[in-house]
């Protein structure tokens, strides 16, 4: 336990405390100290086995270094904050949504103009809580989610677009983008 890297130490002998008493699988990441004196991070796995009367007599198992992976994850997890916080500054409404045109994100310029907050358009169809019409007629424009994902490629709404603010009620709004 004194390779161990001291804050997985506690949650490292509970964990096997658990698997060599009530036999839960033993499935663990933890940072372990190398030769070099960096600590690397492993994943360990393992079984044990049992005699007649329940006690374990023996482990079975593997251990495997995933420093790269835990790196990668890091390095990602990173980009996505950048990411965020530069969608969040950006004077741009930026919508994202999944592939079958459900929202994932909003940033506060997008909220603004469609009058939902994130958190509740989260999950909605984006027709549900924006579309666009042609400013001249008033009739809808296709759907720029559906644009994309048919044709694959970035896709820019028209000038002559107005945002239609679809606001629980009654009444809604034409603002114009």
């Amino acid at each position: 336990l004194k390779l161990l890297h001291p804050t997985d130490r506690i949650v490292a002998r509970d964990a096997l405390r658990a698997h060599l008493r009530d036999g839960i699988p033993y499935d663990l990441e933890f940072r372990c100290l190398s030769k070099q004196g960096d600590y690397r991070w492993m994943r360990a796995r393992g079984r044990s086995v049992r005699n007649a009367q329940g006690w374990a007599v023996r482990m079975a198992g593997s251990v495997s270094d995933i420093t790269d992976r835990k790196l990668a994850e890091a390095q990602l997890f990173a980009e996505k904050e950048r990411a965020q916080v530069t969608l969040e500054s950006i004077g741009d409404a930026v919508i994202t949504t999944d592939v079958d045109g459900f929202i994932d994100y909003m940033n506060p310029v997008a909220e603004t103009l469609t009058g939902w907050r994130e958190i509740e358009a989260r999950g909605t169809a984006l027709e549900v809580v924006c579309m666009t019409l042609d400013e001249a007629t008033r009739a809808p424009l296709a759907s720029p989610v559906d644009m994309v994902l048919r044709e694959g490629a970035s896709m820019k709404v028209a000038a002559n677009a107005l945002l239609l603010r679809l606001i629980t009620g009654p009444e809604s709004d034409f603002i114009s983008s």
